[in-house]
């Protein structure tokens, strides 16, 4: 496996609280020239919604099943909640350790803006405990455009608009 260093160590830090670089299409279109075609065709299966293929790499089948059990334990809460009781929201091989604590954080919520920066911090910060030790390969890469994802979908937050 390649390592990136000059590329890795040129782009800019992402913060959680700072504005977007670059979008995520202007992030792809930099390592197309940098990095690999494997490894190319395996930083865009990485996506911020856990539907990427995680047969592609350990990374992003981490953040699937993270993504993928905290969906599932914020259905089961929410359908709990209005007196639904489903075995189908209880898949046990898809349990992650802290996401029903978070879940449970994330209902108690007093508006639907606090639980949204909360997920978001939830988010970013399981990001980063992938990525340490990582600095200039591959799983760098996929944190990195993991986040960029992220910040792009959180930035898109209109209060004004509802959105």
């Amino acid at each position: 496996m390649p390592g990136y260093y000059y590329f890795t160590a040129s782009l800019p830090m992402l913060k959680k609280d700072a504005e977007l670089p670059f979008s995520s299409k202007e992030f792809i279109s930099l390592c197309s020239s940098q990095i690999t075609e494997k490894d190319l065709k395996i930083l865009n299966e990485a996506l911020f919604d856990g539907s990427g293929n995680g047969n592609q790499h350990a990374v992003i089948k981490l953040w699937n099943d993270f993504i993928i059990a905290l969906h599932l334990d914020l259905a089961a809460s929410r359908a709990e909640k209005i007196g639904i009781i489903s075995d189908e929201y209880s898949v046990s091989f898809r349990k992650i350790p802290g996401t029903v604590d978070i879940v449970k954080q994330l209902m108690q919520a007093s508006n639907p803006l606090e639980a949204e920066n909360l997920l978001f911090s939830v988010k970013w910060n399981y990001i980063e405990e992938i990525c340490t030790n990582h600095f200039f390969d591959l799983v760098m890469l996929i944190t990195y455009y993991l986040k960029i994802q992220l910040l792009e979908r959180h930035s898109a937050h209109n209060k004004e608009q509802g959105l």
